[in-house]
């Protein structure tokens, strides 16, 4: 997964961006309803988030948070992390009507 990370999601998919961007530091996988996975490799941290509905619109900015808030990712993201950080909501319409974003 971590010389590989292409293969864990494919491309500029979540889980590929972050083993990209963190050169293998940190590992991840989404898993089926709502549960995303990560390991801090070098601390042996493992992270488990499973959003209650089962959707995966929260996942990517909570686990994204989280990894900053223990210190595997910096405040500011690299760009290509940046873009996961919030999740626009749509109406029915494909309206913004509101995003997704964690606030810890």
């Amino acid at each position: 997964m971590r010389t590989r990370p292409f293969l864990v999601g494919g491309t500029d998919r979540f889980d590929s961006v972050l083993i990209e961007e963190t050169e293998g530091r940190v590992v991840s996988k989404i898993g089926a309803e709502g549960v995303h996975t990560a390991l801090i490799v070098d601390r042996a941290i493992g992270i488990a988030i499973k959003v209650e509905d089962g959707a995966q619109r929260a996942q990517f900015p909570a686990l994204l948070r989280a990894l900053q808030l223990l210190d595997a990712l910096p405040a500011d993201l690299p760009p290509r992390l940046e873009e996961f950080v919030s999740r626009p909501i749509r109406n029915t319409r494909g309206e913004t009507v509101g995003e997704i974003r964690s606030v810890a």
